[in-house]
């Protein structure tokens, strides 16, 4: 039960926050595009065209990814680890499980 007041406290919450966000992007405006470029009857257009890459492209390029060597893959140095005692991952876990 007390799980349950808990989600419905934070879906309230979570329900204000989206209403004043969008309070304040209703309030400042949607910005006016009209005198780009890029704008032709309504609808905005890219300048430079994609290119859509075929079935050969798509498959050289996965072939390229698993057979070329990684460069990097392995750091090389060790990464930083810490040493914790199990006392002190016991008092984490309460604490986790209280909140």
């Amino acid at each position: 039960m007390k799980f349950l007041r808990w989600l419905v406290i934070a879906t309230v919450c979570l329900m204000v926050g989206v209403l004043i966000m969008n309070n304040q992007i209703a309030a400042e405006g949607v910005s006016d595009d009209s005198h780009s470029a890029q704008l032709v009857d309504g609808t905005f257009y890219n300048n430079a065209k994609v290119e859509q890459p075929g079935f050969r492209k798509t498959l050289g390029i996965f072939i390229r990814f698993m057979t070329e060597k990684k460069i990097d893959a392995n750091p090389n140095t060790n990464c930083p680890c810490m040493l914790y005692q199990h006392s002190s991952l016991r008092l984490y876990r309460m604490t986790a499980s209280i909140l």
